[in-house]
């Protein structure tokens, strides 16, 4: 009996000692649990101001810290965010029972190179309640916010005076790096129509050495990134955003267009629907004789085979540009045969020369927005037609010129006609007896012309007005 008394003396020790074993462990584990997140709830507000919001989502506790302004009102922006990234992980569940995570959400302050923009970083991290431990399961910066002086979320809105116009340039890169992969024409138009949808507004976007850079899908575009040299943008950029050494040349860039055009005297030639074995060699030497430049608008069906007419044309100091593949009525094509003209045409120039064309004229002058938009290219237009694509008396083609030549005009011609070869020396006589310094549209008009513009002259130029 005694014996069986310590049996159970003993049996009732043990269970008390499971008990309390069991008890005392249940209270380790809460104070351990509840002491890693006092930790992070200091951790995260340590040398902020935000707001602390904590509480449990289904059996995940969630400790998330609200950026406030330097007037002590939560940051809208961020909350959003960091609303969101919460939701979007966890959902919306009622709180369940004992906590086995722990998702920490906090905004650091990140770097940014543009001026009066601020960067966060939203940053996540999850934990799970181990026995004995709280260990790190998952630590990722979801995403990274830029926030303008008074709090608003900024965008590539923000930078451009024209995204329309942006895009288009960005397209135009695009086109080249998918080229520069050696993309097939199928892929390539199919990867610029999902950029055309793409809302701009919405693009993560970074910028560093006067560079900006998109980040892509690269399952959807086959690049990660689109990288674009921010000069190409100055026309249409707004200056206040940029570090100093691109504010710097931004500055220049606008200083150099505010000269007095006129007193410089320039006139632009220009000749389409070439090259003419025929006759583009005979006025390449007459332009060699009299030492000025001119721009050739080319039509890429005609390239082949007279590639070394085009090469001479960059040796001599000339412009080669885009007049389509086909010389057909743009506004009469659906937006993929638009970019197909331009883009056979831009293709078989850069095989022959090295670079693509950077403008366009479109044939007959026949334009609308929706083709501005298909060709990815400025417009250049002209200011002085000598109507020698239908007038076959040389004199008369003279005359023309003689009487509507201006500082600044683009003339037109068309160098595969004998009448306007037969005119051009009495022309280059004339304007380099007015003191016309005669020149290449770039050297007329500037780099970086908007392409969603059409040019008429030095000083004329705007949208598509149909």
């Amino acid at each position: 009996m005694k014996k069986l008394f310590w049996l159970l003396l003993n049996a009732f020790l043990v269970a008390m000692m499971v008990v309390a074993s069991i008890y005392l462990y249940r209270n380790f584990q809460d104070w351990q649990l509840t002491h890693f997140i006092k930790e992070k709830e200091e951790l995260v507000l340590k040398g902020q101001a935000s707001d602390l919001e904590e509480g449990n989502i289904g059996s995940t506790h969630v400790v998330a810290t609200i950026p406030k302004d330097p007037s002590g009102q939560r940051i809208t922006q961020l909350e959003q965010k960091i609303v969101g990234h919460i939701r979007h992980k966890l959902g919306y569940k009622k709180p369940s029972g004992k906590i086995k995570n722990v998702l920490v959400v906090h905004a650091k302050e990140g770097q940014t190179n543009f001026k009066k923009v601020r960067a966060h970083e939203i940053h996540s991290e999850q934990y799970a309640v181990q026995p004995l431990q709280v260990k790190k399961e998952e630590e990722v910066t979801p995403e990274r916010v830029l926030l303008t002086e008074d709090q608003q979320l900024f965008t590539l809105g923000d930078m451009f005076l024209d995204l329309n116009a942006a895009k288009t340039i960005m397209v135009h890169k695009l086109q080249e790096k998918l080229t520069s992969q050696g993309l097939d024409e199928a892929e390539k138009a199919r990867i610029i129509a999902e950029f055309q949808n793409l809302d701009l507004e919405t693009v993560v976007f970074s910028y560093a050495n006067s560079q900006l850079v998109l980040a892509l899908s690269e399952e959807v575009f086959k690049t990660a990134s689109l990288e674009l040299a921010i000069s190409d943008f100055f026309p249409i950029m707004k200056g206040d955003y940029l570090a100093d050494v691109d504010k710097a040349n931004y500055d220049q860039f606008f200083a150099q267009n505010q000269v007095d055009k006129k007193a410089l005297r320039q006139i632009a030639l220009t000749f389409d629907d070439g090259p003419n074995p025929a006759t583009t060699p005979v006025i390449l030497d007459l332009l060699k004789t009299y030492n000025v430049k001119a721009t050739f608008f080319v039509l890429g069906s005609v390239v082949e085979g007279n590639e070394a007419i085009l090469q001479r044309m960059v040796a001599e100091g000339h412009e080669v540009a885009n007049h389509t593949w086909s010389h057909s009525n743009l506004t009469h094509l659906s937006p993929e045969q638009v970019q197909q003209e331009i883009e056979l045409t831009q293709a078989i120039v850069e095989k022959a020369i090295g670079k693509r064309p950077t403008m366009v004229r479109p044939p007959y002058g026949a334009i609308n927005q929706a083709v501005v938009d298909a060709m990815g290219l400025p417009s250049i237009y002209w200011n002085v037609d000598t109507e020698d694509w239908s007038n076959r008396d040389s004199h008369a083609i003279f005359e023309r010129v003689k009487e509507q030549a201006c500082p600044g005009c683009i003339i037109l011609m068309h160098d595969i006609r004998q009448p306007t070869v037969n005119s051009l020396e009495p022309v280059l006589q004339f304007l380099t007896s007015e003191g016309y310094n005669l020149v290449t549209i770039t050297e007329l008009l500037g780099p970086n012309l908007n392409p969603q513009h059409i040019y008429y002259d030095q000083e004329a130029s705007g949208p598509a007005q149909h």
